[in-house]
């Protein structure tokens, strides 16, 4: 969005739009109201209105990439954008190592869940054994779902342990992964608008 004056009408038609949506119309990402700018879609600097067809809720990262290019532009900016990073044999790599980790932390949050239940499972078969007047053969049939229920909530006790012990170091290692996925996409970003200011200079 261009840094300008507006009228009282045009703001007005602005806070109309700015309300019309809780997503980027760009990128789709979802904006709380303090994430939310207001983009014309033909800019300004080219000949574009202050009009509600022109205008439409962006992102301030879009909102940045886009510019002064025109709708049409930024689509086709993205989608050379989204070609280079899905050739990228580096973000390729790193992704695969980023779903590791992501794999371990997922499997550490199911195994809590799991273990839970399992808990769960465990106190409400003892309660039974307890609580309630049974055969021998009933409570022998009990006894053997305890040991059963017991020997799955050891495995997960164990599982959680050892996946809480390196969770920390997995954490510190999937975040520095992904910050380097960004530079490489920010860097491939860069190049191609510095590519797009050359080709219009030029």
């Amino acid at each position: 969005m261009s840094k300008r004056d507006y009228s009282i009408e045009e703001k007005e038609i602005m806070n109309k739009v700015k309300q019309s949506s809780d997503k980027c119309y760009y990128c789709g990402c979802k904006l709380s109201n303090g994430q939310k700018t207001i983009d014309h879609k033909f800019p300004i600097s080219r000949g574009g209105k202050t009009s509600e067809d022109n205008l439409v809720v962006s992102c301030i990262e879009c909102n940045q990439d886009k510019d002064n290019m025109t709708e049409e532009e930024f689509d086709e900016f993205n989608k050379i954008i989204q070609k280079e990073i899905n050739e990228s044999i580096s973000i390729k790599y790193l992704t695969t190592l980023l779903m590791t980790y992501k794999d371990i932390l997922d499997k550490l949050e199911q195994s809590k869940l799991e273990l839970k239940k399992s808990h769960n499972e465990v106190s409400e078969i003892q309660n039974i054994i307890i609580n309630t007047k049974m055969s021998a053969s009933d409570g022998y049939i009990l006894c053997r779902e305890l040991q059963k229920a017991l020997i799955r909530k050891n495995k997960l006790q164990k599982t959680v342990s050892e996946l809480t012990s390196i969770s920390g170091d997995v954490v510190e290692k999937y975040n520095e992964i992904d910050k380097k996925i960004n530079k490489i996409k920010n860097k491939i970003k860069s190049q191609q608008i510095a590519l797009l200011i050359n080709n219009r200079v030029h």
